[in-house]
């Protein structure tokens, strides 16, 4: 079988390694089969992805949403090559989680394709923004559980979307973790995400332009940030869950000394990890705000 799952996140990473080390990547790297044509202008790896884009693009509904897989009825077990798999295959129901990670896919490829070839990266940004339309108009999770939607591959069982709707759009590199509530297992409010550094400026950066994506596409409400970062009426050095410095910029911090710092008037995100030895006081939050405050003055 074929799955939109495993193809998004594959096509993915190695968008995401090739824009990280472009210089890693050259022509000449990859044996393709007999008679595969080539773009003598890409990279071997960006040829490979291309074509797995392509098929992709061939399972993407008129709705914007993708169906999930095409398949047999039985999985043929890992004895059997895919040139000798004979059984019929069906295309099956359509996913929330499946089609934004090919979304996502897309979207990477909209910015890696553009200097190769813009006409090809104009249509997988189009493309891209079809599905993401299609998530706006569906904002529940969406899968098929009815009987025979598993069949030909082992089970999905993917009863959120999260990850694909939300993490994978921002061009997030790596997984995240988020504490989760023991009273109904909800994630808890106001703390406990763990990400990369890279990642957490990300979400700064995402801040920062007001929840719009590096493809233009607009995630957030348009007045969500201003609303999220004006003074609350119980506090107004706190917004939502941002604390505010009163001249415009804002800042999630934790206790320990981690931070994303976001100031809009001068463009700059700045990130921290830490892990400082009292939740609290110390010499940690004196070295953090110099050291904030002289990349402040650096980038006006």
């Amino acid at each position: 079988g074929k799955y939109i799952t495993t193809a998004g996140i594959s096509s993915a990473q190695l968008l995401l390694a090739y824009e990280a080390h472009p210089d890693h990547f050259t022509r000449g790297q990859l044996l393709f089969p007999q008679g595969v044509s080539t773009d003598a202008k890409l990279p071997d790896a960006l040829t490979e992805v291309k074509f797995e884009l392509d098929w992709m693009r061939k399972m993407q509904r008129k709705d914007g949403s993708t169906f999930h897989k095409v398949a047999g009825t039985k999985w043929p077990g890992f004895d059997v090559s895919p040139d000798t798999d004979r059984q019929d295959r069906y295309l099956f129901g359509n996913a929330t989680s499946s089609s934004a990670m090919y979304g996502a896919s897309l979207a990477i490829g909209a910015r890696v394709y553009a200097p190769f070839d813009k006409s090809y990266a104009q249509t997988l940004k189009k493309d891209a923004v079809r599905v993401w339309s299609w998530l706006q108009k569906n904002p529940d999770p969406i899968y098929r559980w009815d009987d025979g939607q598993e069949s030909g591959s082992g089970p999905y069982d993917k009863k959120t979307d999260l990850e694909e709707r939300i993490w994978q759009p921002f061009g997030m590199e790596h997984d995240a973790h988020w504490l989760t509530s023991p009273a109904g297992g909800g994630e808890t409010g106001g703390c406990c995400l763990s990400a990369t550094l890279r990642d957490y400026a990300r979400i700064g950066i995402f801040a920062l332009r007001s929840g719009v994506l590096a493809d233009g596409t607009q995630v957030l409400p348009g007045k969500f940030m201003a609303d999220s970062t004006a003074p609350s009426p119980a506090d107004p050095g706190y917004g939502y869950l941002w604390w505010l410095s009163g001249d415009g910029s804002y800042a999630a911090q934790g206790i320990f000394g981690q931070q994303i710092f976001i100031d809009p008037a001068a463009g700059l995100v700045i990130a921290a990890h830490s892990n400082a030895l009292t939740a609290v006081g110390g010499e940690h939050p004196q070295h953090l705000d110099a050291v904030t405050a002289l990349l402040r003055a650096a980038a006006r």
